[in-house]
């Protein structure tokens, strides 16, 4: 898919691999979501995307992405405490490069919640990183280049030639 917010996701997970503190994840995914983990694992999704008219060829787009960080753990406590530890880690992680090299106008942490879900044989816990990121996309589909011979042509066209 070409959607910038693609882009914006591949930036996010690119900075959370490269983060020091999340090295004990080994899974990255690109959706909305949960795959079943056999250690902790991040999924990052967009769940919607909001344009405004910013220029006659740009909108401004803030796109809500959810970062998931979860694992299974059959320890209870120590697993909660994993999933809530590494969301932290998250959340400091993308404060400290708000821009992703220069891809988004800003990055805003807007909260943390624990998010239960039921897998079967498994003591699934997680943790829901709420992210909005702002940055702008083109609102006009780019023509695509002609080839030299076209415009040739259409000159000459235009000059009462063949």
């Amino acid at each position: 898919m070409n959607s910038k917010v693609y882009e914006v996701i591949d930036a996010i997970i690119e900075h959370l691999q490269a983060d020091d503190g999340l090295q004990d994840v080994r899974d990255f995914h690109r959706m909305n979501g949960f795959a079943v983990p056999r250690r902790p694992t991040i999924s990052v999704g967009a769940e919607n995307v909001k344009y405004e008219t910013d220029t006659r060829d740009l909108d401004r787009a803030e796109a809500e992405i959810k970062v998931y960080v979860y694992l299974d753990d059959r320890e209870l406590e120590r697993g909660e405490s994993t999933a809530w530890e590494l969301a932290s880690r998250i959340r400091l992680s993308l404060l400290s490069n708000r821009y992703l090299g220069g891809i988004l106008e800003d990055l805003e942490v807007k909260g943390i919640q624990a998010v239960y879900a039921e897998v079967s044989n498994s003591n699934l816990h997680a943790c829901q990183v709420d992210v909005t990121a702002i940055y702008y996309e083109e609102r006009r589909k780019q023509a695509p280049f002609q080839p030299i011979e076209h415009l040739q042509r259409d000159i000459a066209q235009d000059q009462g030639g063949a």
